[in-house]
């Protein structure tokens, strides 16, 4: 049985995934801080729960499982104003951290879901490119893994995996 690995799995998206997931007969390890509560997850034997902030997840948190669904992140406008700082911890880092360690401990497929709050909608119905970018096909090996480019975003290029994280 296929295992899932769910960030923000005490969250709003992820209090509806994980049942979903568990009803088409996942195993799931639910990592979340649970800063509304444990509750929020009905018990359930298929799942394990990890209560850790995305800021801190750990090779042996990726130990065992087939995918990685990323749902960890501030994200409103007026948390993002408030804590800039943790807003780009998390919704950057701690993502560009998890694919990474994800990558590393061999986990077959990593989703990272967005919508239109995530990009930002503009007057001109176009949406704001997002800062951070993974396209694995066409990534090539330049130099170091981690390197700041000018503008100040932080990016990796690997053969088989690339992100960009650009502050706004």
């Amino acid at each position: 049985m296929a295992r899932v690995l769910v960030t923000g799995a005490g969250g709003y998206i992820g209090t509806t995934l994980v049942p979903t997931l568990l009803e088409k007969g996942y195993q799931v390890r639910a990592l979340d801080r649970f800063f509304f509560g444990r509750e929020l997850l009905r018990e359930d034997p298929g799942i394990e729960v990890v209560q850790e902030d995305s800021r801190k997840i750990r090779p042996e948190h990726l130990a065992g499982t087939d995918a990685v669904v990323d749902l960890a992140a501030l994200s409103n406008d007026p948390s993002s104003e408030l804590f800039q700082k943790e807003t780009w911890e998390i919704n950057c880092e701690a993502r560009v951290r998890t694919a990474t360690l994800a990558k590393e401990q061999g986990v077959q497929r990593y989703i990272l879901p967005s919508s239109c709050s995530v990009y930002g909608f503009q007057s001109n119905g176009h949406a704001r490119r997002f800062a951070m970018e993974a396209d694995a096909a066409r990534a090539r090996r330049r130099g170091s893994d981690l390197f700041s480019a000018e503008d100040g975003s932080r990016q990796s290029e690997r053969r088989d995996f690339q992100y960009r994280c650009k502050p706004e």
